[in-house]
């Protein structure tokens, strides 16, 4: 683990792709002494489940679309007068469940709660097929993903199981296609005219 640390910075991204490693047999002990050693490194996510660590070092398109989500949920918000309290890519983690995640963002909406209501994850050129396996075990409520595809995606847990989507049931009737559309008009032209163009839209319903 001391080796890791010592090399771990020669991940640091600054290109379009993300970059991901993984380590196996890795103990909860171990995890939990790397979310130590890493401290406020923000550069790289770090997840974990039954032994195998992930470590991802987001590229630009990768945080250029966290960002532009974030923008549509905190504008959604704040246009519907809705509490929405930013939790971040703070690390989730549930010893007894063997899990740990952080999202590329999250937020508790209503109330400022320990775990979000809803998680974002960007996995259009990285991400594992586990995540949702990772959210599921730690009972977060919704998780909106961007797949290989460039798709967005809405999960909502029921019954200890995510189904897909196509609307959000914590920010009813905000649907994902929506969403993916702003996003996407954002990147095209600028992030003030897809927000501008998005409240005229969401002032419809």
């Amino acid at each position: 683990m001391l080796n890791l640390i010592a090399e771990i910075d020669k991940f640091k991204n600054l290109e379009e792709k993300d970059r991901t490693f993984f380590i196996n047999d890795v103990s909860w002990e171990d995890y939990e002494k790397l979310l130590q050693e890493l401290g406020d490194v923000s550069w790289c996510k770090v997840s974990y489940l039954d032994g195998l660590l992930e470590i991802m070092s987001p590229g630009r398109k990768h945080e250029t679309i966290k960002e532009l989500t974030s923008i549509i949920i905190t504008t959604y918000c704040y246009d519907k007068d809705i509490e929405c309290f930013p939790i971040g890519s703070t690390t989730l983690r549930n010893k007894e469940l063997i899990t740990g995640k952080e999202p590329d963002t999250s937020y508790a909406i209503e109330t400022n709660k320990d775990l979000p209501d809803i998680a974002v994850e960007v996995n259009y050129s990285s991400g594992s097929i586990d995540d949702l396996e990772k959210y599921r075990r730690l009972g977060i409520p919704e998780v909106w993903i961007w797949n290989r595809n460039n798709q967005l995606e809405f999960y909502i847990l029921e019954a200890k199981k995510y189904r897909k989507s196509q609307e959000s049931k914590v920010l009813t009737p905000l649907k994902s296609d929506m969403v993916q559309k702003y996003v996407e008009i954002m990147q095209e032209k600028t992030p003030n005219t897809g927000k501008r163009e998005f409240i005229k839209d969401i002032n419809s319903f």
